[in-house]
């Protein structure tokens, strides 16, 4: 539980420890935490994180240096800051589906602009998003792959399911794929549920 004072950052994830993602850390903002559906929305996004960033999908080895530049003679599989997928992975299968095709983009137009001077980083992902929109649920997905899946398995869990014929739905579908995360789903809105009541 932290704040960042009122109307901030709601929650966040990370490794507990730089290169370790094996053990994680969530936190939430006990001012911005009084919108219930908000709230409930937000801490489904970054479960969605934690699903697909964790050691048993990305593996990291402390002897190398990952960048998201695809190198497959250090990762066959989708590479990211964090490591390198594997190859049943959630990222890697996500990756291959919709993004294999826009990620030099996403690499000229967002990774390389700096990231520390947000407005001309949300004014790359605007311009990104505005290029790619209909494969995207909404601009923040825009961002990177990892907030794509996010977004994409906050839509899974708390809408019922998508029968659009674009990307972005197919997207959303994507997680019906895996039978693990289908009874997840169902878990998560049986506790939902019986919190409100």
């Amino acid at each position: 539980v932290f704040t960042d004072g009122p109307f901030s950052t709601l929650a966040w994830v990370g490794e507990e420890e730089y290169d370790d993602n094996s053990r994680w850390k969530l936190g939430v903002d006990i001012l911005d935490s009084t919108d219930p559906i908000y709230l409930t929305e937000t801490i489904t996004h970054e479960v969605g994180h934690l699903i697909t960033l964790n050691s048993d999908q990305i593996v990291q080895d402390k002897n190398s240096t990952y960048t998201p530049h695809q190198n497959t003679a250090v990762c066959p599989q989708f590479i990211s800051d964090e490591g390198c997928s594997t190859p049943q992975s959630y990222i890697n299968k996500f990756y291959q589906k919709y993004w294999a095709v826009i990620y030099e983009d996403w690499l000229e137009m967002v990774y390389k602009t700096d990231a520390s001077d947000k407005d001309e980083f949300y004014k790359a992902v605007g311009e990104f998003y505005s290029k790619y929109q209909d494969q995207f649920a909404r601009p923040y997905a825009a961002t990177n792959i990892k907030e794509d899946m996010a977004v994409s398995f906050e839509y899974f869990v708390l809408n019922p399911k998508s029968t659009g014929n674009g990307i972005s739905a197919a997207k959303m579908r994507f997680y019906y794929e895996f039978q693990e995360l289908v009874a997840l789903r169902q878990q998560m809105i049986q506790s939902m549920c019986s919190y409100v009541q």
